[in-house]
């Protein structure tokens, strides 16, 4: 009896201690460690936590995903291809003047000498000949980039690849190419084709075409392009005395404006979740865009991707696939890396501790919405600018008054008034600076204080890009 009455007490008190060190485990350590975590944040990165436990107020039509058309995907292989044969299938990072490709064309040179002829001194014989030998080389990757820039159903989001999933498109092909299609036409305008260069730098303007819903990369890169492309247009623009091409390129300014400055989401969690989600859509991978669920319901299955897209992926593949071969190779090397893996896993089973993960996941993207915002502010403001620009060199082609304001120039030149995206008002003028943003910093420099982003996105001073 007891012997019985021990037993049992000490089956009791095993049962309570298990219960405690479960509340302890499963309730008491995550509750605080999440508490902690949350203490650490700044208001901002808590708001976006909490909105993440509610359904993102995006439109319904973004769940929408209709995969590419035939002639759009036979232009995105295009030009990856085309990027592939240029760096000699060196891995695009790796892209450097130590690491270029066998012919010499690294992105190095061809930054270096855009930036010669932006802000100078003139390029010499010997470097406008090397840029023309750059040109010349990648007459492949500008063909395609013009024709891909070309398709209606083109935005950069379309070649957004699955998280780890292979890119038929990499994007640092995007910058490159733009750079050396832009070098072509600085090159044009040199040689007093002006016109041409004007087209091709406008038809790489197109090339920045962007969704809201695409990833935070592809918007960035998106944005970069925008900066280059309308930089080119501004300078030419202002040697170009054939007003039916600068008419032509203000066109296509004004149609393409609402898909190159699209504003980004403030979530850019969420964008990269949606945009990750949005690409499993198109190659037809099993996703659930319900905009009724909380973000943590869209977040969940993005990150539990990054483990069944690669095997789902491979089964889609043909046997003699070449990607099939690569995927094959991906997944031997996760299985030597199964700890990465694991991570992900846990995240996915390891309930308080899997939310705790969450939060520190969605924390980490809450400080690059500001740098990022203004980065596209910044190019929006050199987009209109430009705008204002060619609208003004039109203007005094045709011997039209000079305009003391952009609103001087509609309807006759321009169709609405291009405003400052930092101010919402009217871009202001100064006689030594012309038209001018305020930027960042929202001060009126009178167009003194030159706005220079490697001292910082948040660097005071005011953009300019005057018509000459």
């Amino acid at each position: 009896m007891t012997g019985t009455w021990t037993r049992q007490r000490k089956l009791k008190g095993c049962l309570i201690t298990l219960v405690v060190l479960g509340v302890l485990v499963f309730v008491v350590v995550p509750y605080g460690l999440r508490s902690y975590l949350r203490s650490r944040m700044s208001p901002d990165q808590l708001a976006m936590i909490e909105r993440a436990h509610k359904p993102p107020q995006v439109p319904a039509s973004w769940a929408q995903v209709e995969p590419l058309s035939p002639e759009t995907q036979v232009a995105l292989t295009a030009f990856g291809d085309a990027f592939r044969n240029r760096s000699g299938d060196v891995t695009p990072l790796a892209v450097t003047p130590e690491a270029a490709s066998p012919d010499g064309r690294d992105t190095a040179s061809i930054t270096t000498i855009l930036a010669q002829m932006v802000y100078g001194p003139p390029l010499s014989a010997a470097d406008r000949a090397a840029a023309a030998t750059l040109v010349k080389q990648d007459s492949e990757l500008i063909a395609a980039t013009l024709a891909l820039s070309a398709r209606p159903d083109y935005d950069t989001g379309a070649a957004d690849t699955p998280i780890g999933g292979i890119s038929a498109v990499e994007f640092l092909g995007y910058q490159t190419a733009a750079k050396v299609a832009l070098l072509s036409a600085r090159l044009d305008a040199l040689d007093g084709e002006t016109s041409r260069g004007l087209a091709t730098a406008t038809s790489v303007l197109a090339l920045a075409r962007r969704h809201p819903a695409s990833t935070l990369i592809s918007q960035l890169i998106a944005i970069a392009v925008n900066r280059m492309a309308t930089a080119t247009i501004s300078d030419i623009a202002a040697q170009c005395d054939d007003t039916a091409a600068l008419r032509a390129s203000l066109a296509e300014m004004e149609r393409l404006d609402a898909q190159v400055n699209e504003p980004m989401l403030e979530d850019i969690a969420l964008a990269d979740t949606l945009g990750n989600l949005r690409a499993l859509k198109r190659e037809g991978f099993p996703v659930d865009l319900d905009f009724s669920k909380p973000v943590t319901y869209l977040f969940d299955q993005s990150i539990n991707s990054i483990t069944l897209y690669p095997e789902w992926r491979m089964q889609q593949l043909a046997p003699d696939d070449p990607l099939r071969a690569k995927y094959a190779e991906m997944l031997e090397a996760r299985n030597d890396q199964q700890q990465q893996f694991n991570f992900i896993k846990m995240f996915k089973y390891a309930g308080p501790y899997g939310d705790m993960v969450r939060d520190a996941l969605l924390s980490f993207a809450s400080p690059n919405f500001l740098e990022t915002s203004i980065r596209e502010r910044v190019s929006a403001a050199h987009f209109h600018l430009t705008e204002v620009a060619l609208a003004e060199r039109i203007a005094k082609l045709e011997g039209g008054a000079a305009p003391s304001a952009p609103g001087d120039l509609v309807p006759k030149y321009i169709a609405t008034e291009p405003m400052d995206p930092f101010t919402s008002a009217s871009f202001p003028r100064s006689d030594t600076a012309g038209f001018y943003s305020l930027g960042p910093d929202k001060h009126d420099d009178q167009g003194a204080l030159i706005y220079d982003a490697t001292n910082g996105t948040m660097s005071v001073g005011d953009l300019v890009m005057r018509a000459r």
